[in-house]
């Protein structure tokens, strides 16, 4: 109950989500239940335990008094709601709504009103407005396209040749430095199938009970998959190799890649900003690890197939390109996370946006070091892109 609470926050702050909509059940054109009171008080005393949700309770409390106008619980809700402006500093907010209940001959409403009257701030007008996101990139990549249309006109899809003469991939590209680019039709629906078959039963989810920052947890399920021990994952990861050209093997001991990680992301499901690249070089030995990548080096590259699509939110973004990618499923995006020169390519900052309606799973799969001494080699100079080879 406190996650779904959360996620509904979560998405009305992300994007900008109308709260008359949302009580009706409307989310963005989509029809949902509408909220009644019970699931109003629950919200209002969830957020009223995080104060991080200050804007939202306020603005919920404040719904709550338009909707009991009239009833016998007018007034406790309207002094519950004066109590909280002035909780959260809103001091003359609080003395309005306080003056507004004095002819009721309270003694406790009009104690509250005297020792308001003695406070510093009460004649200092604060207006209420949704707080200043704390990723302002990241929110806005998640609610639409950023790019201008010049910025657009300058990519392409096109048919690229791979390491077998016969086989072109249907490429997408999405940004030139660093380079991203989105693969098309790369897993078939039966592939889904078994990858889902094999992990969904699995996944553990990401818990944010007890957690000292919840907000900034990933809030999702995690399963990782072994080709070693589901024979029927090699050709996709073979696949990949054909590609990209960059080595893909796994062994029990020296591998060229990691085993693929499975994420569910359900409706509020998302992933923080982060970088994918560890900053750990090749042949220092990794105590924590999955023995057979311990000593293969950092992330080179990410590939992530989408096995399903989703019918609101859920992009993958990247706000330091300002690259926003929408969920196609049976598509792969590819991206590189270190540069040619081996410096850490700070521009791969990714993130995964919340869900709004539907259900987002994702197979990851890390490139690492090993084994692409010969598959991408250093630039001639320390400026060198992928530009060059694509």
């Amino acid at each position: 109950m406190n996650g779904t609470m959360r996620a509904i926050f979560r998405l009305w702050r992300t994007y900008k989500l109308d709260i008359n909509k949302l009580l009706q059940g409307d989310i963005l054109g989509h029809k949902a239940w509408p909220m009644n009171q019970k699931h109003l008080v629950r919200l209002i005393l969830f957020a009223a335990g995080n104060p991080e949700f200050y804007y939202e309770e306020l603005v919920l409390r404040t719904k709550m008094a338009e909707i009991t106008k009239g009833t016998q619980y007018q007034y406790g809700v309207a002094y519950d709601l004066a109590l909280a402006y002035y909780k959260h500093g809103f001091i003359s907010t609080a003395k309005t709504i306080l003056e507004s209940l004095l002819p009721l001959g309270n003694k406790a409403m009009a104690q509250t009103y005297n020792d308001l009257l003695k406070h510093p701030l009460v004649n200092v007008i604060k207006e209420l407005t949704l707080p200043e996101p704390v990723h302002p990139v990241h929110d806005e990549l998640c609610q639409r396209e950023i790019k201008t249309p010049k910025q657009l006109s300058k990519l392409r899809c096109r048919y690229r040749r791979t390491q077998i003469p016969i086989y072109w991939s249907k490429e997408e590209i999405l940004h030139y430095d660093p380079w991203i680019a989105l693969y098309h039709d790369v897993i078939s629906d039966q592939e889904i199938n078994i990858v889902l078959n094999n992990s969904i039963t699995q996944m553990a989810r990401s818990d944010l009970t007890g957690s000292t920052n919840a907000t900034n947890e990933d809030v999702m399920a995690t399963y990782w998959l072994s080709e070693l021990r589901t024979k029927s994952l090699f050709p996709l990861t073979k696949r990949i190799e054909i590609i990209t050209g960059l080595s893909t093997s796994v062994s029990k001991l020296f591998s060229d890649s990691e085993n693929y990680e499975i994420n569910h992301f359900g409706i509020g499901g998302m992933m923080k900003q982060h970088f994918d690249f560890l900053n750990i070089s090749l042949g220092e030995y990794q105590k924590n690890v999955e023995r057979s990548v311990r000593m293969s080096g950092d992330r080179v590259a990410t590939w992530m197939f989408y096995l399903t699509d989703v019918e609101k939110g859920g992009a993958t973004v990247f706000p330091e390109a300002k690259v926003r990618v929408t969920v196609t499923k049976g598509a792969a995006l590819f991206w590189y996370n270190i540069k040619r020169n081996s410096e850490k390519d700070q521009r791969s900052l990714n993130a995964d946006c919340p869900v709004i309606i539907g259900s987002k799973f994702v197979c990851r799969k890390w490139i690492l070091e090993a084994g692409q001494a010969f598959r991408r080699k250093c630039g001639l100079s320390p400026f060198s892109t992928e530009l060059a080879d694509n």
